[in-house]
Formats: C-alpha cells, structure tokens, sequence
C-alpha cells in the first residue's frame, strides 16, 4: 500500500509540475476575475433594487397607491416585471423598503457628523431623527401616503416593516450601550422595551412633522429635543426596572403565595354551581 501510495503521488507531482506557469497565472486571474464580477452583481442588484424604489416613489405620488400596479412599475424602472417581482412580491413590501432604505442614508448621516462618537445619548438620537427627516423631506408627499397605506394594511405592514424595525431596535440598543460604556446611565434591564419604545416614538415623530407646516419644521424639532428629554429621564430615573421588580414582588408574594386559597374559592364556586343549596342527594 505504501509503495502504491507513493507512485500515486509521484504521478500527480509529476502532472502538477508539467502545467504551463502562464496557464497557473491565468487561472488565478480568472478567479480574481469572477470575484470581481461577483461584486459588481452585487452592486448592480442594490442598483435595481433603489431603481425599483424610486419609479414606485414617483408613480405613488402621480397615480395614488391602489392605482399603480407592479408592471407599472417595473415599466419606469426599465426592468422585466419579473424582474421587479423578484425583488418585491407585493407594493406593500416596496412601501417597506422606502423606508428601509432611509433608514440606512440617515443612519449613514448621523454617524458622519463631526464629533458624533463624543455625543449625549440625546444627542445621538437627535441627529438621527434630524437625518432621518431630511432623507424624508423631498419625497414628503409620498411619505403621507405611505404612512396611510400601511395603516389600511395593517397585517401586510407588519410583515413589511419587521426587518426595518429589527434594524432600528439594534441601532438604537448600539446607542445605550455606548451610553452606558460611558458611563452616561447605569445599567439597563430592559434595553428590548426601551429601544421599541423608541420605534413607536419615531413613527409619531414622523406623522407629527407630516402635519408641520411651522417655519423649517421648528415645531417638530421642538417637539424632539423636549420629548428626548423625557426618554432620556426615563432611562435615567430607572423606573421601569423599578416597576418590573415591584411587579415580580406582588406577582411572587401576593399571587402566587395565595395560589391554594384562590384554588380554594373556585372550587367551592364549582361545587355550589352542581349543587346551588348544598343538599346532597
């Protein structure tokens, strides 16, 4: 077996050794090459994708979103409509997409912003709802109507919304994090509640610039700037890490240490229900 092994060996040394070195040179630039290509499909899809956005932003706008259909669509963008199918099932999922989008441009802002790793915690989400409504501003019409088509889908807007929502929860608990490495609050239990309050929050933000028509939106950034405040005294203050901890005692001692003598009232309810004057046949 040993001998055979090493003929074996022999053989595919010799075979290795007799190849072009040009032909080995031009396979490792062949390889290059379709990384590169890989790459370049990658950009191009990201290409389509925002493509396909923005026809479905324009046509939304001039036709309404129930009169706009998906070939519609893909006709502006200059694609197949399986094509724009492929990327998006459903205008629902487009509408999701938007503001997916947004987010990462303003995201992209924020953290672009001199001296931004030096920021408050308020500061810091500050500039990303400043951002975020700038990347809003030249398609505001749009945004209205995308914001009311999502509330008369409801169950579709769910779906449509998750990933952008997942997104914005990490961002935010990034946020808190580097609040708390330094040392700009203490240590948060419920950092899950606190980010998705922040989601609910910038959705009212959002509706409430839509409705601003004060000078350069100064109502809207006076709403943020005293509303942060609030948030921020509330991860602050700790009250609701207190109120869990209040809620667990009273659950723990008064609800469950009094289990037997609730069991006990039910079923004396359960036996006057079979027998309602106690008379045993």
């Amino acid at each position: 077996m040993c001998r055979r092994a090493a003929r074996m060996w022999t053989v595919e040394h010799n075979r290795l050794a007799a190849l072009d070195p040009m032909w080995i040179i031009a396979l490792l630039f062949a390889s290059k090459e379709r990384a590169v290509a890989m790459k370049v499909s990658k950009e191009k899809r990201d290409e389509i994708r925002r493509t396909l956005i923005e026809a479905a932003v324009a046509l939304f706008v001039e036709n309404g979103f129930a009169d706009t259909s998906m070939r519609e669509i893909a006709v502006r963008a200059a694609v197949a409509p399986g094509t724009a199918y492929k990327y998006f099932p459903d205008r629902v999922q487009l509408l999701g997409a938007y503001f997916d989008m947004k987010f990462g441009d303003a995201q992209s802002a924020a953290l672009e912003l001199p001296g931004y790793g030096s920021f408050s915690i308020k500061e810091k989400l500050q500039a990303f709802l400043e951002s975020l409504l700038a990347e809003y501003l030249q398609e505001r019409e749009f945004v209205a109507l995308a914001m009311k088509s999502l509330v008369d889908a409801p169950v579709q807007a769910i779906g449509a919304m998750k990933a952008l929502k997942d997104r914005f929860t990490t961002f935010v608990e990034r946020v808190l994090d580097e609040a708390l490495a330094a040392n700009q609050l203490e240590a948060i239990a419920h950092k899950g509640f606190y980010s998705s309050l922040l989601w609910d929050y910038s959705i009212l933000v959002t509706l409430y610039w839509l409705k601003d028509d004060s000078e350069e939106f100064a109502k809207t950034s006076e709403f943020i700037d005293r509303s942060l405040d609030l948030y921020v005294a509330l991860l602050q203050s700790g009250v609701v890490d207190k109120a869990s901890r209040l809620l667990g005692f009273f659950v723990k001692n008064h609800l469950y240490g009094n289990i037997e003598q609730i069991a006990a009232v039910i079923t004396g309810i359960s036996q006057l229900g079979r027998d309602p004057f106690g008379v045993k046949p």
